[in-house]
C-alpha cells in the first residue's frame, strides 16, 4: 500500500494538493476493496442498499466482507455470511440466486440454508443470544445509516 501511495503522488508531483486533499486521497486508497462482492448485475439503487448492508455486517461482526466471504466453515465466518444473507433477503427481497451470486456464486440452496438458520436464531432467542444480538445490532446500524442519509 505504501508503494501505491508514493507512486500516486510521484506521478502527480506537479499538482498542488492541500493537506485535506492528501488525507482524503490516502484514506480512499487505504479503504479495503471488496474483491469478492459481485455487484455487476444490480441496479444502482440495489448496489447502494447492498453496500449499506455489507457495511453494517462488517461493523457488527468486526470482519471485512472478503474475510467472511470465503469457502470456510469456521463458526464466526459462517455466522457473518448467514447474517448477510438474512439481512439482504429480509430488507431487499432479492432472489436466492441473486444473493448467492453476490457471495461469489453460491448456490440458491446455500442461501436457503443461511436464511433458514438466521430465522431459527430469531425463533429461539434464548438459545441464540449472541446471534440475535448481531441481527438486532445490524438492524439498528442500518436504521441509523438511513437516518443519516435522509
Amino acid at each position: 500500500m505504501e508503494k501505491e501511495i508514493i507512486n500516486y503522488f510521484h506521478e502527480r508531483q506537479h499538482e498542488a494538493y492541500t493537506g485535506i486533499e492528501v488525507a482524503r486521497i490516502v484514506s480512499d486508497m487505504c479503504k479495503p476493496k471488496r474483491k469478492t462482492l459481485d455487484l455487476s448485475h444490480l441496479s444502482s439503487d440495489d448496489i447502494a442498499s447492498i453496500l449499506r448492508i455489507v457495511e453494517a455486517v462488517e461493523h457488527v461482526t468486526g470482519m471485512h466482507f472478503d474475510t467472511f466471504n470465503v469457502k470456510s466453515k469456521r463458526d464466526g465466518l459462517v455466522t457473518a455470511r448467514h447474517l448477510f444473507m438474512y439481512m439482504v433477503r429480509d430488507t431487499m427481497k432479492l432472489t436466492l440466486s441473486t444473493i448467492g451470486r453476490l457471495l461469489g456464486g453460491r448456490d440458491h440452496s446455500t442461501v436457503i440454508h443461511g436464511v433458514y438458520t438466521a430465522d431459527n436464531w430469531i425463533t429461539n432467542p434464548l438459545f441464540y443470544k449472541r446471534e440475535n444480538k448481531l441481527i438486532n445490532d445490524t438492524r439498528r446500524y442500518l436504521e441509523a445509516s438511513e437516518i443519516g442519509q435522509g
